[in-house]
């Protein structure tokens, strides 16, 4: 079993939606006794993530 799970945030450009859900995720998990690590990309950049990452938290816009 992995001792954390990676999280990764897609929008359209990697620095608008994606950051604002990431903060507020991290705020969410930190209330548990919760391992995990994040990031955020731009949707052309996902292939980049594919061996990282365990959850992807996607904008609707390109979902």
């Amino acid at each position: 079993m992995k001792d954390s799970v990676n999280i990764l945030f897609v929008c359209g450009y990697g620095v608008g939606s994606s950051v604002m859900l990431q903060t507020v995720v991290k705020k969410a998990l930190a209330k548990y006794d919760f391992s995990f690590d994040m990031e955020h990309t731009a949707a052309g950049e996902v292939g980049g993530f594919t061996d990282w990452a365990d959850i992807y938290a996607i904008s609707k816009k390109i979902a």
